[in-house]
């Protein structure tokens, strides 16, 4: 017997049972050596100075937008609200001076009577026009947006007491100022309250005061007006129909021809 050719199948096998174990091995799915997500922070190992502080923040934060929208809510929205004063978009005089039933603003003033305007800008400007104050008496229109900033002011100290009108404007407007607005006040949220003051020299000028606030007049921007769409792509133009009636009336509140062709509708269109 050839001893060579018998062990030769033996050494054969005996190297590729190795390597088919090898090979076996290696076919193993190898182990997900992804770490395991950590568990969620508990909330209770915050430290309470940090819980406090956290705390705080939020609520100065959030504290001016609630109490500015309790304040208008309180005056053109409840109806049931003995503060109630109307409508928003439209401007209600108080001729008479505060008392302590007086409650939704706080310390308001006793020698100025108050007309208020609680503008809704989502749709559109509004235009605020002046009068023509008597000389040596204070009179001013207060700004206020939702957050309390005070953004603007229209009156004696700032612009004077000679007749004018204004633009009052939300965020999004991307419109062209019309001729004829001395300036245009930009709101930084869509809601936004407007506070008159007219001086109240003593009781007997009462009369004084009502004649200087039916002068406080207000007219939609009711022409075509250009907002950005969200994506800042497109711009839509918004068109507002308006009676003969409303454009008579805003015809007569707007003093100045070019503003007025600006403001109101083509009768074309």
């Amino acid at each position: 017997m050839d001893t060579a050719k018998q062990w030769r199948p033996r050494v054969s096998l005996v190297l590729i049972v190795p390597v088919v174990l090898l090979g076996l091995a290696a076919c193993q799915k190898a182990p997900d050596k992804t770490p395991a997500p950590s568990a969620a922070p508990d909330t209770a190992t915050v430290p309470a100075d940090e819980a406090r502080a956290i705390a705080k923040e939020a609520y100065i934060y959030g504290f001016p937008l609630v109490d500015s929208y309790r304040i208008q809510y309180s005056y053109f929205v409840d109806q049931n609200n003995p503060e109630y004063k109307g409508g928003w978009n439209e401007i209600h005089n108080t001729a008479r001076v505060y008392t302590p039933d007086d409650k939704a603003v706080q310390t308001p003033n006793s020698d100025t009577p108050y007309s208020f305007l609680g503008a809704d800008l989502r749709t559109e400007p509004l235009v605020l026009t002046m009068p023509a104050v008597d000389e040596g008496r204070y009179y001013s229109a207060q700004f206020v947006d939702m957050y309390t900033h005070n953004f603007g002011y229209v009156g004696s100290r700032a612009t004077g007491n000679d007749a004018g009108s204004f633009l009052l404007a939300g965020p999004a407007w991307k419109g062209e100022t019309p001729p004829g607005i001395k300036s245009v006040l930009r709101s930084e949220t869509e809601l936004a309250f407007v506070v008159y003051r007219t001086q109240l020299f003593d009781a007997s000028d009462i009369e004084n005061v009502k004649k200087n606030q039916a002068g406080y007049q207000l007219a939609p921007f009711v022409g075509v007006s250009r907002y950005s769409a969200t994506n800042g792509a497109a711009e839509n133009r918004l068109h507002r129909a308006v009676d003969a009636r409303t454009a008579e009336d805003i015809a007569g509140v707007l003093p100045h021809p070019e503003l007025r062709a600006a403001v109101l509708p083509d009768p074309s269109e």
